[in-house]
C-alpha cells in the first residue's frame, strides 16, 4: 500500500485523539466524524492488547489497511505472541508508522501497561452562540428556546470493565425542559457497557450504533465514498458500538449483545425507540409521509413531529473467518407503530412504503497474496436487491489499484444502510470506480480515479434516467520536512433538467471544474503557515459561473506556554450557490466543522487552546464573517440582516 497515505492518516488520526486536527487535505470526503474521534480517543485511554485481539476490534481504528491487518494475525498465528511492538516491522509496518500506532496498542511487559483498571472519568461543556439577532418576518412562528447551543458530555469507567456514557444537547431555538420536567435537554442519550463477560464478550443498554460488512444492509456513522485517498473503497465496521455523538438520528436504543468464540463472531440486539416523522391525520389516524432527519425541535411544528412514531428493530449479525476467507451474515427486521404512505411524486415511486420491512446481506472478504476481495450482496423483503462488489490489489512496491462495482436496484430500502454510492440515499444507483495511488519517489505521491454511475429510475433533478462521470487527480510532494504541496483537479460531469429558451424543462449535461493548490510549511517548530487557493467553475449549455476561495493558516504552539493558537483568514467570491466550495475549519474537541461558502465574503477565525492544568482544557473560537452582497445570512428563520455575523464557541474538558 501507498506509505505516505498510511503515514498521513497514522498523523492524522494521532491528532484527532487529542481533539484538533486539520484535514485540509481531504476535506471533501468528511472523513472525520463524531464516531471516528469518539472510537479512537476510547482506544487511546484503553489501549488494545495485540496478542488477544479480533479482526473486527482493528478495523475500528480506521487507520490500518486491510492486507496489514491479515498479516498481523497471520504474524501471530504462524509465530506466536508478539512479544515486542518491533515485530510488527516484520507486517510491512514501518518504525515510524509503529510510533504513531503505539498511543492505540500495547504488548504486555514490553510497552504501555495497560491502564483499563483505572478510574477515569470526563466531563465536557460546549457552548455555541450567534452574536447577531435574528430577523423573522411578521406572523412568522418564533422559536421556542433561545439561539445558544448547550452541550454536556459524560464519559466514565466506573469498573474495570465498565463504561458509562451520558449526552445531553440543546440547539439555537429550542427550549430546556421541552421535553418534560425532569429533562433538561432537548436531545438526552446515555449508554452502558460491560466488557469482558464470560471471555470476549460485551453488553451494550442504552443508545448504540451497528455497522456490518460494507454498509450496504446496515451502516451507520461515516459512509465511505470517493476522496483523494483513492484506493480506500473497501469499508471497515464497527460492528456493536456505544453511541456518544450528537447527531439525533441514525442510532439504536435498547440492548446489544457481542459474542467472540474462536473464529467466529455474533451480534445481537434489540431496539425500541420514538423517531421523529411528518404526518397528517386521516380519518383521525396519523398517515406518516418521511422520517425527520434534522433533529430540531425549535418551532411549533417540529416539535409536533417530535417523537411521533415508534419504531422497533430485531436484528443478527454472524461472522466467520476460514483462513484467507471471511464470510458475514446480516438480518434485520424494522416495524413502525404507524404506516407510511406512498409518495406521489413520480420520482419517488419505488420509495419504500407501508409499516416494517425486513434485509438480508451477506458480506465477504478474501484475501490475495498481493491483495484482497471484498463485496455484499443483500435482499429486501419487497424483493428489490442491491449488490457491491470490489478489490485492491497492489500493483508493485509503488503502485495500487481498486476497481469497485455497485448496483442499487430502484426500490432498495436504504434505511440503515451507509455504503459506497454517489448519491445520497443507497438505491437507484449502478456505477464501477476505478483508483489508483502511485508513488513515483518517497517523496512524491499521484493519485487518478474515475467513476461511471448511472441512475436507472428519475431523480428529483432530472425528467428522464441519467447518468455521469467523476474524473480526479491529484499530485503531492514533500520537499522537506518542513515544506510540502499539493495541486488537486475534480471533474464532474452529469446530467440536471434545467429550462433553456422553452417553458419547459430539458435534461442536459452539466460539468464542475474543482481545481485546488494547497501549500503547507512548518516556519519552525513552534509555527507552521498554510495556504490554499481552490477554484470551482461550473459548466451549463452555454453559461459559465465562477467560484474562488483564498485562506491562510496560522498555526501556533508558543515555546513553555500551555496554548495552542489556530488563525484562519479567508476571502471568497461566488457567483451561485452552484460554485460553492467546503472547506475544513478547526473546531472545538469533538466537533467537526466544514462550512460552505456559497456567497462572495471575508471570514476569519481564532481558535485558542489553552491547557490550564493536567486535566483541565479550555477551548474558546471567536468568528466573523462580513458579506459583499445586500442579501441575508441564513434561511428565512434564521436569517441575519446585518452586514457580518459573529459566532462564539466556548468549551471545557476535566478529565478525573
Amino acid at each position: 500500500m501507498a506509505k505516505s497515505i498510511i503515514i498521513g492518516l497514522f498523523i492524522t488520526l494521532h491528532a484527532t485523539a487529542f481533539g484538533q486536527f486539520t484535514l485540509a487535505e481531504n476535506e471533501e470526503s468528511t472523513g472525520s466524524n463524531n464516531l471516528i474521534t469518539e472510537a479512537l480517543e476510547h482506544v487511546k485511554q484503553h489501549p488494545i492488547n495485540l496478542n488477544k485481539i479480533e479482526t473486527s476490534i482493528l478495523h475500528e481504528l480506521e487507520i490500518i489497511p486491510g492486507d496489514v491487518i491479515d498479516k498481523i494475525m497471520k504474524h501471530v498465528n504462524n509465530y506466536g505472541p508478539i512479544i515486542h511492538v518491533l515485530e510488527l516491522q516484520q507486517c510491512y509496518l514501518t518504525a515510524t508508522e509503529i510510533k504513531h500506532l503505539l498511543p492505540f496498542v500495547y504488548v504486555p511487559q514490553h510497552t504501555q501497561t495497560n491502564n483499563t483498571n483505572k478510574r477515569k472519568h470526563t466531563i465536557v461543556f460546549t457552548s455555541t452562540h450567534q452574536l447577531a439577532d435574528n430577523k423573522k418576518p411578521a406572523g412568522s412562528t418564533l422559536y421556542v428556546g433561545d439561539a445558544i447551543t448547550t452541550t454536556v458530555r459524560y464519559r466514565g469507567l466506573v469498573a474495570p470493565n465498565v463504561n458509562v456514557s451520558f449526552t445531553g444537547e440543546k440547539d439555537a431555538g429550542e427550549a430546556y425542559f421541552e421535553s418534560n420536567q425532569y429533562t433538561v435537554f432537548d436531545f438526552n442519550s446515555s449508554c452502558i457497557q460491560i466488557n469482558n463477560i464470560r471471555g470476549n464478550n460485551s453488553l451494550i443498554l442504552g443508545d448504540y450504533t451497528c455497522d456490518f460488512g460494507q454498509g450496504l444492509t446496515l451502516g451507520s456513522g461515516m459512509r465511505i465514498g470517493k476522496s483523494s485517498l483513492t484506493v480506500q473503497t473497501n469499508k471497515s465496521s464497527f460492528g456493536l458500538k456505544p453511541y456518544r455523538s450528537v447527531t439525533e438520528f441514525g442510532f439504536n436504543r435498547g440492548a446489544a449483545l457481542s459474542m467472540a468464540k474462536n473464529r467466529s463472531r455474533y451480534h445481537l440486539w434489540l431496539h425500541h425507540k420514538d423517531e421523529d416523522a411528518t404526518f397528517k391525520l386521516v380519518n383521525g389516524q396519523k398517515e406518516y409521509s418521511n422520517l425527520s432527519r434534522t433533529g430540531f425541535h425549535r418551532s411549533n411544528t417540529e416539535l409536533n413531529n417530535k417523537n411521533s412514531v415508534r419504531s422497533s428493530q430485531v436484528g443478527l449479525n454472524y461472522a466467520q473467518q476460514f483462513n484467507q476467507l471471511q464470510l458475514e451474515y446480516t438480518g434485520v427486521f424494522t416495524k413502525y407503530s404507524g404506516r407510511f404512505r406512498k409518495s406521489e411524486r413520480l420520482y419517488q415511486r419505488f420509495n419504500n412504503s407501508g409499516q416494517s420491512y425486513g434485509k438480508h446481506g451477506i458480506a465477504y472478504r478474501y484475501t490475495l497474496n498481493n491483495g484482497y476481495l471484498f463485496g455484499e450482496t443483500t435482499l429486501c423483503s419487497n424483493q428489490k436487491m442491491g449488490n457491491l462488489h470490489g478489490f485492491v490489489v497492489g500493483l508493485g512496491k509503488r503502485i495500487s489499484m481498486t476497481g469497485l462495482f455497485r448496483n442499487i436496484q430502484p426500490g432498495f430500502i436504504s434505511n440503515g444502510s451507509a455504503s459506497f454510492v454517489e448519491s445520497s440515499v443507497v438505491n437507484n444507483e449502478r456505477g464501477f470506480y476505478v483508483g489508483l495511488s502511485y508513488e513515483p519517489s518517497s517523496h512524491s505521491s499521484l493519485a487518478v480515479y474515475v467513476d461511471q454511475y448511472w441512475f436507472p429510475w428519475l431523480k428529483s433533478a432530472t425528467v428522464t434516467s441519467s447518468f455521469g462521470v467523476d474524473y480526479l487527480v491529484r499530485y503531492e510532494a514533500r520537499l522537506s520536512k518542513s515544506l510540502s504541496w499539493h495541486i488537486q483537479m475534480k471533474y464532474e460531469n452529469r446530467q440536471k433538467q434545467i429550462i433553456i429558451d422553452l417553458p419547459m424543462k430539458s435534461t442536459v449535461p452539466t460539468g464542475l471544474l474543482k481545481v485546488r493548490a494547497h501549500i503547507s510549511h512548518a516556519v519552525s517548530k513552534h509555527v507552521k503557515l498554510q495556504t490554499r487557493f481552490a477554484r470551482n467553475t461550473s459548466i451549463v449549455a452555454h453559461s459559465r459561473l465562477f467560484g474562488s476561495l483564498l485562506y491562510q493558516d496560522i498555526q501556533l504552539d508558543p515555546l513553555k506556554w500551555p496554548v495552542k493558537l489556530y488563525i484562519r483568514i479567508s476571502a471568497a467570491h461566488i457567483e451561485d450557490n452552484a460554485v460553492r466550495i467546503y472547506t475544513y475549519e478547526n473546531d472545538l474537541a469533538y466537533r467537526f466543522s466544514l462550512p460552505s461558502f456559497s456567497k462572495s465574503q471575508v471570514r476569519w477565525y481564532v481558535l485558542v487552546r489553552w491547557k490550564a492544568k493536567k486535566h483541565v482544557d479550555f477551548w474558546i473560537k471567536y468568528m466573523l464573517t462580513y458579506k459583499n452582497e445586500l442579501k441575508n445570512f441564513g434561511s428565512e428563520w434564521d436569517s441575519v440582516s446585518s452586514p457580518h455575523v459573529s459566532n462564539i464557541h466556548l468549551q471545557l474538558r476535566i478529565k478525573l
